[in-house]
């Protein structure tokens, strides 16, 4: 009996151990895990990315090259979730979630991504036939440098937009859905 109890006493500790090991670990990474949620034109819409930092460095055309597909965030692929059907570039986003990326073109344009593979570990299996949107977007210059990647919703001009160091994209979005439910 008193095996029995050291044993379990044992495993309870490493329980506890590789739970707040775990914790620690979420909580610290270099970019932390992100979620921006909210309504756009009555669509619940989530966005789940990770947040990398500036750092000082050079991030576009740099560390996110141009011409190549962006995760849109750090760690595993960025998803966007909608509970209603989305017209996006004049196509249509059936309600669910999927993976979204970035192909910075050059210092105005770049192309935005919507993929159905949602379990990818950044870009590195992305495969273009399972795109189900692409479109281009214009880049907007910002004054002031944002040194954390972040994405907002934006419920009066019905948009997406990601934001970081000194550029941002606006994707606008119009929900199909609402008159059907």
């Amino acid at each position: 009996m008193q095996i029995f109890t050291l044993l379990t006493k044992f495993f309870c500790i490493t329980a506890i151990l590789v739970v707040s090991l775990t914790a620690y670990g979420q909580k610290n990474r270099p970019s932390p895990a992100k979620i921006t949620e909210g309504i756009i034109d009555g669509a619940q819409v989530t966005i789940n990315y990770s947040s990398p930092a500036v750092k000082g460095r050079t991030i576009w055309g740099e560390l996110v090259p141009y011409n190549t597909v962006w995760r849109a965030g750090a760690n595993e692929a960025t998803t966007v979730s909608t509970d209603q059907p989305l017209k996006i570039f004049d196509e249509i986003l059936p309600a669910g979630t999927y993976s979204f990326f970035v192909k910075p073109l050059d210092e105005q344009k770049w192309v935005v991504i919507f993929n159905k593979d949602i379990e990818q570990w950044g870009a590195y299996k992305y495969d273009e036939n399972n795109d189900i949107i692409r479109g281009e977007v214009n880049v907007e210059p910002l004054n002031d440098s944002i040194e954390q990647l972040s994405y907002q919703l934006d419920s009066v001009n019905n948009n997406i937009s990601l934001i970081w160091e000194k550029k941002s994209i606006y994707i606008p979005v119009t929900n199909i859905g609402k008159d059907k439910q």
